[in-house]
Parts: C-alpha cells; structure tokens; sequence
C-alpha cells in the first residue's frame, strides 16, 4: 500500500489501507494520521471516516469519535451502526443529551433497535438526575417523563411480541416491570 500510494498520491484508498495496516501492528497514532490523511483527499470516503471514529472509540477519545461519526452519518444518513455508536460515544463521553438526541434519530431510521430501546430511557433517566442536581427541576421532571414514556411503549411492544427468551435483557425488564405495577409502584425508578 506504501508503494501504491507512492505512484497514486491522490488515491485515498492506499492511505486507508496504510491506517489499517498501521492500525494493526498497533501504530495508532501512525494510523489516525494515514486515517485524517485519506478524508483530507476525499471527505466522501465513508470508509475512512468510520475507520478514524472506531480507532478514537478505542482509544477512549469518545467525543472525537460521536463527532467522526456524525461525519458518516453526514455522508450516509441511513447509516444506522454509524447512529448507533455516535450515540454510544456521547454515552461513554457523558454527554447524555447528545447521546439521547442520536438515539432518537436512530430510532427513525431503526425503530426495532432493542439494544437503544432499553438504553434511551436510562440515558433520560440519567439526564433527569442531573438536571435536578444542576437545580434544574423543570427540565429534571421533562427527561423523567420522556424516560416513562420510552419505557411504557417499550414495555407494551415487548408485551404484544413473540415472546423473549426468558434470560433475554428485555424478559428481565418486562418482569421487572410487571412486579413492581404489581405492587402499585410504577415509576420509573422501580423499572430500572
């Protein structure tokens, strides 16, 4: 790859393959170069793109990689795993607004997703007690209902559907569910 870049300097997919070769022989920074390389001789490379967000994603540098991400979701906006971990990335990064904000807009694209269903509602949750904790009660009281809300309908399409596995996470949940509305408590804090 080091030769055909040589003789195509203006071929970006010989600076991909040099980032992953790099990238494999744990050259990171060697590879994050080739990676930021390649999209500077075309932005439009999904492939390298999302080669430099999972490299940052790695590394623990999880707003880099929402925001590489967001750079492949730009490029292909039906890029539903590129959703997915630009939501996880905020997630990690705790930037739980943002993170909410790309779970929802994967949830346009992939309403089916159960892995973002059962995580969105714990991220309002989350969103929720910070809020209040920032002295923000008005907006504390809006993520606690969003996070009740995603997780009623959660819980009834689960309720409607084949049932699950009964060790699946979304069994757990449901169970969960159904003994605390049982014990007349239905709040979200019993749920999770």
């Amino acid at each position: 790859s080091e030769e055909g870049h040589r003789n195509f300097p203006t071929h970006n997919g010989f600076l991909q393959l040099i980032g992953e070769t790099q990238l494999a022989m744990g050259n990171v920074e060697d590879a994050k170069s080739a990676f930021q390389r390649s999209i500077k001789l075309n932005a439009k490379d999904k492939d390298s793109h999302v080669s430099l967000a999972n490299l940052y994603f790695d590394i623990g540098k999880y707003v880099y990689s929402a925001l590489s991400f967001g750079d492949v979701i730009y490029l292909d906006p039906e890029d539903t795993e590129a959703r997915y971990m630009q939501g996880l990335s905020y997630f990690k990064a705790q930037e739980w607004g943002r993170a909410a904000s790309s779970w929802e807009d994967l949830l346009h694209y992939k309403p089916d997703n159960e892995v973002v269903r059962v995580l969105l509602p714990q991220t309002y949750y989350i969103l929720a007690t910070e809020y209040n904790r920032l002295g923000n009660p008005t907006m504390g009281r809006q993520s606690f209902k969003n996070a009740s809300l995603l997780l009623s309908v959660f819980i009834l399409s689960i309720s409607s559907s084949v049932a699950a596995p009964p060790s699946s996470p979304t069994n757990t949940l449901l169970n969960v569910h159904r003994d605390s509305s049982s014990l007349g408590d239905t709040s979200l804090c019993s749920c999770l």
